[in-house]
């Protein structure tokens, strides 16, 4: 039988970014259960342990921090605001003030919650620190040349029995049309596929990322690199692809659960 686990969903908190940058405010409720449910599926694969630390690696506007408040004794979380949109917000100059500001909105406890501006490449964090390690959904906007470096910062800040929990969006094949579907259905952050791009992408063959600075969409990208990536750093425990075992050639999002090799 599965554990049961309790996922914070913002109730209070409206993001300005709007439903049509922001997921957790989608227009489906489908889609919005989506990301909630790759939270719960990132906290079930990490496992329970209340006193250990956790960093959120690419927290964006912390959605997820209210979840990791309510299971770990500390809650770090970083990012360095490559592929947000804050200049769209007023008063605001970066994402963490925004993460901030919803944990406070849902009521969280601010004096567990410790939030820095950083590259996931040179986290500011000691070797071995954290019992629990995420990065939902980051990579595809690090430069391509970045990757395996933010993969190996992870490890590095990773205690040596802890878990690191990766999620890598599935922009090919059948799992793109679905994707699609609902940006289109939803006006959600549409990514703007041109027929040739998005055809290519459905035969499994995506045009890789120009190198360079982060990629504001998810054109192109392919998670099968970063996934290789990952297994050179890491001891995969646990693989598989969200939201439905059964239908993964339709699931949108493959979840990795690692430890140490060694």
């Amino acid at each position: 039988m599965r554990a049961a686990v309790q996922v914070h969903r913002a109730r209070l908190w409206r993001s300005p970014l709007g439903p049509q940058y922001c997921p957790y405010e989608n227009a489906f409720r489908a889609g919005r259960w989506f990301f909630y449910h790759r939270y719960r599926e990132a906290l079930r694969a990490a496992g329970a342990a209340p006193d250990a630390r956790a960093l959120d690696v690419g927290c964006w506007t912390g959605h997820f921090l209210p979840s990791l408040l309510s299971r770990y004794a500390g809650v770090w979380a970083v990012d360095n605001d490559s592929g947000s949109l804050i200049p769209q917000v007023r008063d605001r100059w970066t994402t963490l003030q925004l993460a901030r500001d919803l944990c406070a909105t849902e009521g969280c406890p601010l004096l567990r919650l410790f939030l820095a501006k950083a590259d996931g490449a040179a986290l500011p964090f000691r070797s071995c620190s954290f019992g629990a390690v995420f990065c939902l959904d980051t990579l595809p906007f690090v430069p391509v040349p970045n990757r395996p470096a933010v993969v190996a910062e992870v490890q590095r800040v990773l205690g040596r029995d802890g878990i690191a929990v990766f999620t890598l969006p599935v922009e090919m094949g059948p799992a793109l049309l679905l994707r699609e579907f609902m940006r289109r259905s939803s006006g959600a952050w549409v990514d703007g596929y041109r027929w040739s791009a998005l055809l290519r992408a459905f035969a499994g063959a995506p045009r890789p990322a120009v190198d360079g600075p982060a990629q504001m969409n998810l054109i192109g990208y392919d998670y099968r690199p970063d996934e290789a990536s990952i297994r050179q750093h890491f001891r995969i425990r646990q693989r598989r692809f969200l939201p439905s075992r059964l239908l993964k050639w339709l699931s949108p999002t493959l979840l990795l659960a690692c430890s140490h090799t060694a």
